[in-house]
This record gives C-alpha cells, sequence and structure tokens, in this order.
C-alpha cells in the first residue's frame, strides 16, 4: 500500500509541476504580451516625434535656402549697383562732391528754400577725383554687403526663434 501512497503522491506532484509550469508559462506570454503592447506605443510615439522634428528641420533647411537665395539676390544687386555708379562716375556722368569747408565739426542743418542748382545752398563744394570716388564707393559697397549679411543672419535668427 505505501507504494500506491508513493506513486498517488508522485502523481499529484506532476500533476501540481504542470500545472504551475503552465501557469508560469501564460503568466509569461500575458507579460510578454503587455511589453510588446507598451514597446510598440513607444515606438509609435518616437517615429510621431521623428515626423514632427524631420518636418521642422526641413522646414528651417528651405528658410535657409530662401535666404541664401535671397542674400546672393541682393549682393547681385549690390554689386551691379556699384558697377553702374563706378561705370558712370568714369563716364563723368556721377560726379562726388564733398564740402570744402575748413569746419572740423559735423553739423547736421536744415538746407534753407533757397539752394542754388546743385543743391549746395552756397556751401563750398569740392569736387572728388574719380579715383577716390570709385575708392568711396567700393568702401561703401563693402558696408553694405556687411548690413546685408547681417540682416539675413537676424532674419535667420528670427525664423528658427519663431520655429521654437
Amino acid at each position: 500500500m505505501p507504494i500506491k501512497y508513493i506513486a498517488a503522491l508522485a502523481a499529484f506532484l506532476c500533476l501540481m509541476a504542470f500545472s504551475w509550469h503552465q501557469g508560469a508559462i501564460s503568466e509569461r506570454v500575458k507579460w510578454q504580451t503587455r511589453e510588446n503592447a507598451q514597446q510598440a506605443a513607444y515606438n509609435a510615439k518616437t517615429l510621431e516625434t521623428e515626423a514632427k522634428h524631420r518636418a521642422i528641420e526641413n522646414k528651417r533647411a528651405v528658410d535657409a535656402q530662401n535666404l541664401s537665395v535671397s542674400y546672393l539676390k541682393s549682393l547681385k544687386e549690390t554689386e551691379d549697383a556699384k558697377n553702374r555708379i563706378i561705370a558712370d562716375l568714369r563716364a563723368g556722368i556721377v560726379k562726388l562732391r564733398g564740402s570744402s569747408g575748413t569746419n572740423p565739426t559735423c553739423r547736421i542743418t536744415v538746407p534753407e528754400a533757397s539752394t542754388d542748382s546743385s543743391g549746395t545752398n552756397g556751401t563750398p563744394q569740392a569736387e572728388l577725383s574719380t579715383g577716390f570716388s570709385e575708392y568711396l564707393v567700393n568702401k561703401f559697397d563693402s558696408a553694405d554687403k556687411k548690413v546685408i549679411l547681417l540682416n539675413r543672419c537676424i532674419d535667420q535668427l528670427h525664423a528658427d526663434r519663431e520655429g521654437q
């Protein structure tokens, strides 16, 4: 009789072990399913965020390209204007004049209503040489290019701040 008890006990233990094993597998499947669903949600959110940031990046690249095109266009216009002015200076069509007064201080005066045909209001004027005029035009052109570049940088900075 003890063998029957031992066999019954062994069968019972085997049944319990099998049940426990099946429960463990079932619980592991539930846990793995839950983890997979959570991971899929994280992946979807990552893809959504990545697409959003990629769109922002593409927009900023297009904005930067537009600013670059605008900058290059402005530089070309400035260069063309400089070349036209220098050509007019050389041809004698345009002449630059400067005050020949000896007053070292800089004063801003409002011209009176009665000015002569040159717009000098009777102030002695000296005509600048063509070479010096070209030098001044080149200096102003260089300054204009720097201003254009700074304005484009400011535009880019404003665009970046609006995008944040």
